[in-house]
């Protein structure tokens, strides 16, 4: 869509910590680069052979077996920055830290923090997330009022038994749905030229929610969802040459 590795945001709970929100799930690394490179590649025409009948053979720059190893590099280059966001190793929070203690205590904020590449880096044109969910039964728990605004708001459902109104009593404590069957959700991209785009996995298909802004003549939705459309329809090809390769058997 932009031609080339754009800043995504993704989050990544922090819940595991005592007053832990989110970090960021960035994507943009040189192994993302790589896989995408070879994914888009266009067949390059081969120049003909003395002496031949002039006709052009073409060839992939990039062969199969190439195109799945490089993939399953970006997903464990992914997944280890997945992990290490969510066990507090992240980069933007700790940034977020330093520039607004540097803002606090000295006025102004130190190079770093102008730098184009920095306001390049946080300036997020894809927002994606998982949105998905179901109802996990919990069993009986105790709860105080004091902390039950605290569990609505991440996305807790309390059934309080008859009865239930003294200040501590056992109530049956479960997981809300996110979604469920038949529905979906989304959000609006958080820059004008951006995208927002919600993945929700389901056993027999992936439901996505694209997003982006009309006043922006650089996005549209309907591109976006054309070009996602033939990436997976990509990969599926890729895995299916993998699954009927003899070698692979």
């Amino acid at each position: 869509m932009y031609g080339q590795l754009t800043s995504t945001y993704e989050s990544a709970s922090l819940r595991r910590f005592r007053g832990g929100r989110v970090d960021n799930i960035r994507s943009a690394h040189g192994a993302a680069r790589a896989w995408a490179a070879s994914a888009g590649a266009p067949e390059s025409p081969q120049p003909p052979l003395a002496g031949a009948d002039h006709k052009k053979v073409s060839f992939e720059l990039y062969g199969e077996q190439k195109k799945l190893e490089l993939f399953e590099e970006a997903v464990r280059k992914q997944t280890a920055i997945m992990e290490a966001n969510i066990l507090g190793r992240g980069i933007d929070n700790h940034l977020l830290g330093l520039r607004e203690a540097a803002r606090e205590a000295f006025g102004s904020l130190p190079e770093l923090f102008t730098d184009p590449t920095y306001q390049q880096m946080i300036e997020f044109k894809l927002s994606t997330s998982q949105p998905s969910g179901r109802v996990v039964p919990l069993g009986n728990y105790v709860f105080t009022f004091s902390t039950f605004r605290n569990l609505l708001t991440e996305g807790w459902v309390l059934e309080p038994r008859p009865g239930c109104e003294a200040k501590e009593d056992i109530c049956r404590l479960s997981k809300v749905a996110t979604t469920t069957e038949g529905t979906f959700m989304g959000y609006g991209a958080v820059v004008p030229d951006g995208y927002g785009c919600s993945y929700n996995p389901k056993p027999d298909r992936v439901i996505f929610c694209i997003s982006s802004f009309r006043s922006s003549s650089s996005t549209s939705t309907e591109a976006f969802r054309q070009s996602l459309a033939e990436a997976l329809d990509s990969m599926r090809a890729m895995f299916q040459n993998a699954a009927n390769d003899p070698e692979n058997a």
